[in-house]
């Protein structure tokens, strides 16, 4: 079987060898000790994030990369839409809108813990707080640095693993901020 390419058409072995180079980070295919597994691929596969602003769209940007509502369920462990919809309502998941009305999950707020992936519970209590507002704003807020954290970002501040009160403080007072 041949694959139409950019090159004209190759074999469909040539074009998965190719496709699984580009998805296993560019090694040769030829040379590699492992071929990677399909569950290796899919979860590459899932890792390409998708793109959710138009050109120019800084604030996209700015908070990028992103998972789709597909692949954050997945790498949650499998929740139900449901289930994200009723976290991203407690202000314990941050999911986007975007002006077609997809939902999207900035990567920052997600760790790896125990072989698990989590929204860093020291972000937790930060968007809890703001949960009221917008998340956009919020998503921003989470990368700008404030003077009550020392003149980091709230992100950067839990990665340094500061003080969740001086952070739910902050939010605290920002959301009074916002509220007025």
């Amino acid at each position: 079987m041949r694959v139409k390419g950019h090159e004209g058409q190759i074999d469909i072995d040539e074009y998965a060898q190719r496709l699984a180079a580009v998805l296993v980070g560019s090694i040769d295919i030829d040379r590699a000790r492992e071929v990677p597994s399909p569950e290796q691929v899919a979860d590459r596969i899932g890792d390409l994030l998708i793109d959710v602003g138009e050109a120019g769209n800084e604030i996209a940007a700015l908070l990028a990369p992103f998972w789709s509502a597909q692949k954050a369920r997945a790498a949650l462990g499998g929740p139900s839409r449901a289930a994200l919809a009723s976290r991203r309502a407690a202000g314990t998941l941050l999911g986007l809108k975007t002006t077609d009305g997809v939902i999207v999950y900035p990567v920052s707020q997600f760790e790896r813990h125990a072989g698990q992936v989590r929204v860093k519970p020291g972000l937790k209590p930060f968007m809890t707080a703001l949960k009221r507002h917008s998340p956009w704003s919020v998503a921003l807020l989470i990368h700008t640095p404030a003077p009550e954290l020392g003149g980091v970002s709230p992100l950067d501040w839990v990665r340094r693993d500061g003080d969740t009160d001086t952070l739910r403080a902050y939010a605290n007072r920002v959301d009074a901020e916002w509220s007025r």
